[in-house]
């Protein structure tokens, strides 16, 4: 048994899956599971794809060395950069676009390598991260008639990011609208209208979605079965498809305050410190360079974080219900910044049971 371990469950990994894709056929809208937090983890890609989920998604083109295998339709979620047309066009049936000299740069190197690439055009619609303003976007769509490399397939639309922006039925419906009337204005079959991620997933699910919005980006709430507007659980999901495993490599006794004079910790940071007398505590083999440990939430009670390093966390045990040992270990639950972390992190171990 190697640690510190990211452990998954692959019977609930597969019922959300199964779960989110129900809902979408239920409503005739179409999905594409993002695999950006766990790095395109192989045995999960293949596991989705084994049960027809074969529309993925992805923001690192080292993923789609994976993706590739199994995907039916494989989406870059990032902007391509211009370094990099030659890989997207190579790798991705599909990528997300809001410049039109990337996708001036994308229409020739598929031209070169035979292809025609498929591009969604995203919209400004608030949330300030990626998109062309509506102007703008109709602006694009009219200059890429000319460059033969490249197929319009869609729009699309960002929330919940940068801003933070909510989507709500307005944002919808603009997109929608938008769509819509460049169909009509230029002969358009747009196979998708894309509303968004998992912060979207509160309109499907109680039916407001437009009609013509048919087709959103969805990552946290199939690995961790919560939408991401108002931070809710998914009913019938699970939330505890990941977990974390480390090792405790201490467990002693010491003073609550440091001896000595005080100045910025391992990470640069300034700290301060309470008096609460000894405490028994325990240090576990993971640290700053494979996750956010603040942020671990132990499935024991007891446990209560101090402190870490870059690769030392100190828990204080004292009120823990058991005895620690070296070699013992203590298992976590994760939120997505955690997951992102430790799936990304060499270090830790990858583990599907």
């Amino acid at each position: 048994m190697r640690n510190p371990c990211l452990r998954m469950n692959r019977k609930k990994f597969l019922a959300n899956a199964q779960a989110l894709g129900q809902a979408f056929a239920q409503q005739g809208k179409k999905v594409h599971f993002v695999t950006k937090c766990v790095c395109a983890y192989e045995p999960l890609v293949k596991l989705l794809a084994e049960n027809g989920f074969t529309r993925l998604a992805d923001a690192r083109l080292e993923n789609f060395e994976v993706l590739k295998k199994y995907a039916e339709d494989s989406l870059l979620l990032r902007l391509p950069m211009l370094s990099e047309v030659d890989r997207v066009v190579s790798l991705c049936d599909i990528s997300l676009n809001s410049e039109a000299q990337t996708i001036a740069a994308l229409s020739n190197a598929a031209l070169a390598q035979g292809k025609v690439h498929k591009v969604i055009l995203m919209l400004e619609l608030g949330d300030r991260r990626e998109g062309a303003s509506l102007e703008e976007a109709e602006d694009i769509v009219k200059g890429m008639q000319k460059h033969k490399g490249v197929k319009l397939v869609g729009l699309g639309a960002n929330f919940n990011c940068y801003g933070g922006v909510i989507p709500d039925e307005g944002k919808m419906q603009m997109l929608g609208d938008f769509a819509q009337s460049l169909e009509d204005r230029y002969g358009l079959e747009l196979e998708y209208v894309s509303g968004g991620n998992s912060g979207s997933l509160y309109l499907l699910n109680q039916g407001k979605l437009p009609e013509q919005v048919n087709h959103l980006r969805i990552g946290e709430a199939l690995l961790l079965g919560r939408e991401t507007s108002y931070g809710q659980d998914l009913p019938g999901m699970y939330q505890d498809v990941f977990s974390l495993r480390a090792e405790v490599i201490e467990a002693k006794t010491k003073h609550s305050l440091p001896d000595g004079k005080i100045g910025l910790n391992a990470l640069g940071q300034p700290v301060s410190f309470e008096d609460r007398g000894y405490l028994q505590r325990v240090i576990l083999a993971i640290g700053a360079q494979d996750v956010e440990p603040s942020a671990l939430q132990p499935l024991e009670e007891g446990i209560e974080f101090l402190g870490n390093s870059s690769d030392h966390t100190i828990y204080n045990v004292s009120d823990y219900r058991g005895e620690l040992r070296v070699g013992d270990t203590l298992e976590f639950a994760l939120d997505y910044a955690c997951l992102l972390r430790l799936s990304t992190s060499p270090y830790v171990v990858k583990e599907m049971y």
